[in-house]
């Protein structure tokens, strides 16, 4: 069984809002953690388009 994400912005529509992370919870059939682990490993993905001076703020 497949995500149906090929990119980190369909996968944060799957995991940023509480309601789609318990619909992705529900649908795969796991644990809330790894939803949750999900969410925090699409957020360092994205920390590579993130610049330094930006980061400090």
């Amino acid at each position: 069984m497949g995500l149906g994400v090929n990119s980190s912005v369909h996968l944060c529509d799957r995991v940023c809002s509480e309601e789609a992370r318990e619909k992705l919870r529900v649908e795969l059939d796991i644990d809330t953690k790894e939803v949750i682990r999900l969410a925090k490993l699409m957020d360092f993905c994205w920390l590579r388009y993130m610049n330094p001076d930006f980061a400090q703020l």
